[in-house]
């Protein structure tokens, strides 16, 4: 917004008061008129952030409202709505069209989504720009703020519409139906261009939505209309995996086996096997192994069936039937794979005490680990191994292969943002288990701060676990402090605002007035004050 100086303005305020009289209706417009300047040329010139400017701002217009109410026909208030007069180098309408974004740019300065909101308004990219504006407006409806959540996701809409790329319109409709207006939802999908195929993927996704609601016959009906198999197959699975996850597991293997049967044959081989791979989990966490495993002899692709048999693996293992998972194991071709599966059944073991067993096997997973080429699946791994020992007490060999993930961070910089993503993960890890000393030496390894805000956050969250609120608003602060440093060009600044918020939620904690200062900070950084007035 530009907003033009009238350098006379000062002369001509003082001039109206000299020239009113008391009790003349053009004498007390024009003090209501020269009052609101005052106070807009005050706030021009001394204030440096949003909240005292919108305030300044409600203060000058209850004087512009009560002289146009009271004095409508007065040669002030006439020579305003003509725009022969301005309002501190605003005409009327400019005046008024300043309210809505001064009190959005002023709530960003206090609420982290609402500073989110003003990002997305301002990245520059209309995709993004609706995706993430949608992805706010389900964090307002989780904190019943209903009508927030829909105008927001109304004004995406309106912007994904005009976006050239699809997937923000994919957000939206979904959002939509995660509040409940399937109606609207699938009307977006119906109005837009998008090609049939691209369109029934994505009412698969609706689908699951009214699943999630328990809204099964909707489901049923709304997929049965989906004439692409592929997308009417996934659709099931979608559907399946909502109702297993609500505790319904015969409803679930009942879409599962639909999903199956409708699965053979498909035109592309790599679809049916993923296909597979995803029933096939899920029929495990359903404790139907015997339908996993024979599912997973029909699987050709290679890398589908080694996560297959590592996930169905785990599940034996978490069912307590480890001979049978170690028998998976021993059938998955991939050492990153068979490294992943050692660490789940690991796990399981040190779940139900079984903690020499389960280090034996993560012992294995290392050396398994060692020999993976790929440096970045390898950090990936050896953070998966860390994150079981921390549940072990392992402490030593747990620290020996942090060393070791460093050292690859530092041999492959180009690397180093995901090593300090594997680093992050077993901060987290090490939260868990109210390790403090050892999660908050592992963050001082982590140099992106993204990633150290996530640590941060998470130390934060394991302290509120144990009732101290004092440290977790302290690691909360040091959060939102490495927030500030993330490059505001990229759009992680707006997840990680709306990450935050999340926490804030979950742990019942007010804002820090040094946060509030850093929102200021990234609020004035993406919508500068000074160009207020320019």
């Amino acid at each position: 917004m530009k907003i033009y100086k009238q350098p006379l303005l000062w002369l001509i305020s003082a001039s109206l008061i000299l020239l009113g009289c008391s009790g003349d209706p053009n004498a007390e417009a024009n003090k209501l008129y020269s009052k609101a300047s005052l106070i807009l040329n005050d706030s021009k010139r001394t204030k440096d952030n949003y909240s005292e400017i919108f305030t300044d701002y409600q203060q000058a217009k209850t004087l512009i409202d009560e002289m146009l109410l009271d004095y409508p026909s007065s040669n002030t208030t006439v020579a305003l709505m003509s725009e022969d007069i301005k309002i501190s180098g605003l005409t009327l309408t400019e005046f008024r069209q300043m309210e809505e974004s001064l009190k959005s740019l002023s709530e960003a300065e206090i609420d982290p989504l609402a500073t989110a909101i003003v990002l997305a308004r301002n990245i520059g990219i209309d995709s993004l720009y609706a995706n993430y504006l949608a992805e706010i407006a389900v964090n307002y409806k989780s904190l019943d703020d209903t009508e927030k959540a829909f105008k927001l996701l109304q004004e995406a809409a309106q912007v994904a519409g005009k976006s050239e790329e699809n997937f923000a319109l994919r957000t939206v409709s979904v959002a939509f139906a995660k509040l409940g207006d399937f109606t609207r939802a699938i009307e977006l999908l119906d109005s837009s261009n998008i090609p049939k195929a691209i369109r029934e993927d994505w009412l698969s996704d609706i689908s699951a939505q009214y699943a999630d609601k328990n809204r099964i016959e909707e489901a049923i009906e709304l997929t049965s209309k989906i004439s692409s198999r592929d997308s009417r197959v996934s659709s099931w699975i979608k559907i399946g995996s909502s109702l297993l996850t609500a505790g319904n597991t015969d409803l679930a293997i009942n879409f599962f086996r639909t999903a199956l049967k409708e699965n053979e044959p498909l035109g592309t081989q790599w679809i049916a096997d993923h296909n597979k791979q995803k029933i096939a989990i899920r029929y495990s966490e359903s404790f139907k192994f015997n339908e996993s495993i024979e599912i997973i002899q029909s699987i050709e692709d290679k890398p589908s069936r080694d996560i297959t048999l590592r996930e169905v693996a785990a599940n034996l293992a978490k069912n307590g039937q480890f001979g049978k998972g170690i028998e998976l194991y021993n059938r998955i071709e991939s050492v990153y794979e068979r490294a992943l599966t050692l660490t789940k059944i690991a796990d399981a073991h040190i779940d139900i005490g079984e903690k020499r067993e389960g280090v034996k096997l993560l012992e294995q997973a290392l050396k398994n680990a060692e020999s993976i080429s790929d440096f970045l699946y390898q950090s990936f791994v050896l953070s998966e191994i860390v994150k079981t020992l921390s549940r072990a007490d392992e402490l030593n060999l747990a620290l020996e292969i942090v060393n070791k993930i460093k050292i690859i961070k530092y041999e492959h910089v180009d690397a180093a943002l995901k090593v300090d993503a594997a680093l992050k993960n077993i901060v987290v890890e090490y939260s868990n288990v109210k390790q403090f000393e050892v999660a908050e030496r592992i963050v001082a390894s982590i140099n992106d701060p993204r990633q150290r805000m996530f640590a941060f956050a998470s130390i934060a969250n394991a302290y509120s676990d144990i009732g101290n609120n004092e440290l977790a608003q302290t690691y909360l602060t040091k959060a939102f402090y490495n927030l500030k440093l993330i490059d505001s060009a990229t759009t992680h600044q707006i997840e990680g605002l709306v990450y935050l918020s999340e926490r804030y939620k979950e742990m019942n904690l007010e804002l820090t007035d040094s946060d509030n200062l850093i929102l200021r900070e990234i609020t004035s950084n993406v919508v500068p004050v000074k160009d207020l007035w320019e």
